[in-house]
């Protein structure tokens, strides 16, 4: 908390007043950390007010509040799947349940184990840094703890315990990828994504999900199958990624391309349409053909134009628009780049949506 009153300064003392609360603070020009309470605030330390002194209907040290159903420590953290080799890498976290005695620390093997003690940027969000030395090509694994010198909580999983003891049996780390400057960018693999939003929704198409396998091994497709379209007129699904490109902001604009590994079991192909959308809900979209075999659909950022965006998950109930157009034109800029939407269907006749459609998605990639 900060407090900037001319009368009390910037070094002032603060007294608990309420029973039970006996929290100290240090304050540095007016800035300290505080939890729920009452307490008094003056430029001495001479104690002015009895707790039971009463204003009115209310006594000076009268606290209620409920009290935590939980109150143990718990980080959280965006984790990013890539790095850039020889570039800063940033880290952050949010953690709670923090006594004012508590570090957070980041551990890190890339190629050995080294620590980096995570600085405080507010009450519960913390930042460090790894040299750009230490961002060699290959594997990066790194988890970071929590402890006051006696208890240590190990994220991810919050394993309780030292985690470089010989009795550590947690195995839990986050592992991300050190890539060349010049290496392509995955957006999307069938093999790691699970937080697909699709439509319509089984009801109004008998509509499947799901993965099936190809020839490559180990790699699985992701697939959507309708037999009928009559009532949706559409079928296709949205996926978020921003986080896979927040370790590759500084070379983003190098990216001119997108390819998409795709088929469809139709014999004659389907007509798609594959969409980028920015965080102020600006769709850019082209239409492509996808056939019965895989194929490698290349398709340059220029050739993507303003178009309408699909409003997933489908607003309720369904008299609500479904399709989104900004009003606000703006340009295609990567950086802004959070969603990708792949659909099939869209404007086709009603004489052609009595049949069955199915497409499979192996990868998205961004190339240079």
């Amino acid at each position: 908390m900060s407090i900037r009153l001319p009368d009390l300064g910037n070094h002032f003392f603060i007294e608990a007043l309420n029973e039970g609360n006996f929290f100290n603070s240090q304050i540095e020009n007016g800035d300290f950390e505080i939890y729920p309470g009452v307490y008094l605030l003056s430029v001495n330390s001479e104690k002015r007010w009895d707790v039971n002194f009463k204003f009115e209907n209310i006594t000076i040290g009268e606290f209620v509040a409920p009290k935590p159903i939980y109150n143990s420590v718990y980080l959280k953290h965006q984790p990013q799947t890539e790095f850039i080799e020889g570039k800063l890498a940033d880290f952050h976290a949010t953690v709670v349940g923090l006594n004012a005695d508590d570090n957070v620390t980041l551990y890190v093997n890339s190629p050995f184990w080294k620590t980096f003690k995570m600085a405080k940027l507010s009450a519960n969000e913390f930042h460090t840094q790894i040299p750009a030395d230490l961002m060699l090509l290959g594997k990066l694994s790194y988890y970071m703890v929590v402890d006051n010198g006696k208890d240590f909580h190990s994220f991810p999983g919050n394993y309780i315990g030292k985690p470089y003891s010989w009795d550590n049996i947690s195995q839990q780390k986050w592992n991300a990828a050190i890539v060349a400057r010049d290496s392509e960018l995955e957006i999307f693999n069938a093999n790691d994504e699970n937080d697909v939003l699709s439509y319509p929704l089984n009801a109004d198409a008998k509509l499947k999900t799901g993965y099936t396998s190809g020839k490559k091994a180990k790699q699985l497709h992701w697939f959507m199958e309708a037999e009928k379209l009559n009532k949706s007129k559409i079928m296709g699904f949205q996926f978020y990624f921003a986080n896979k490109m927040s370790g590759r902001f500084a070379d983003l604009s190098a990216f001119k391309k997108v390819i998409i590994s795709v088929k469809t079991s139709q014999i004659e192909g389907a007509n798609a349409r594959f969409a980028l959308i920015d965080k102020d809900a600006n769709s850019f979209a082209v239409d492509i053909l996808i056939k019965k075999d895989l194929m490698k659909i290349e398709i340059p950022f220029t050739s993507l134009q303003a178009n309408t965006q699909l409003l997933l998950p489908r607003p309720y109930p369904d008299f609500m628009p479904l399709w989104f157009k900004s009003a606000h034109k703006q340009n295609f800029l990567l950086d802004n780049i959070e969603k990708l939407e792949f659909t099939i269907a869209q404007d086709f006749k009603n004489s052609k949506l009595n049949q069955t459609y199915q497409f499979e998605i192996e990868s998205i990639k961004f190339i240079k």
